[in-house]
């Protein structure tokens, strides 16, 4: 809930705990996107449609598992399975955040160091 609510601002206030949750699993499922993806793994999806990300016989689905209610309690250790199932052991997201925030010129938020997937 801490990373929706960083990722809300101000208006975190306002917002109900399950949209702050929603919000916080969002944002790091796009981050561990764009690492799979630097890591080498393509984009598979559709407009409305689940994200799936492939490697090789590997398919792995970050959204999904991080904003299914019904993984909520095992949804990380969920997603760490899927990531060593496809060979991913190590994920520095605080990595990714900044090179995706240098990328963008966007430096205005720092970014979460040290954090790994």
């Amino acid at each position: 809930m801490e990373l929706g609510r960083l990722a809300a601002g101000e208006h975190a206030l306002n917002a109900e705990p399950d949209d702050l949750m929603r919000l916080g699993a969002g944002r790091l499922a796009s981050v561990i996107t764009l690492g799979l993806v630097e890591l080498g793994f393509a984009v598979d999806t559709t407009p409305g449609e689940h994200v799936t990300l492939t490697r090789g016989e590997h398919a792995l689905c970050p959204f999904e598992i991080l904003l299914d209610p019904a993984r909520a309690d095992g949804c990380v250790e969920d997603l760490l399975t899927a990531c060593a199932a496809a060979g991913v052991t190590e994920l520095d997201l605080g990595a990714v955040v900044q090179r995706a925030q240098a990328q963008s010129g966007d430096c205005s938020r720092p970014a979460a160091a040290g954090r790994r997937a």
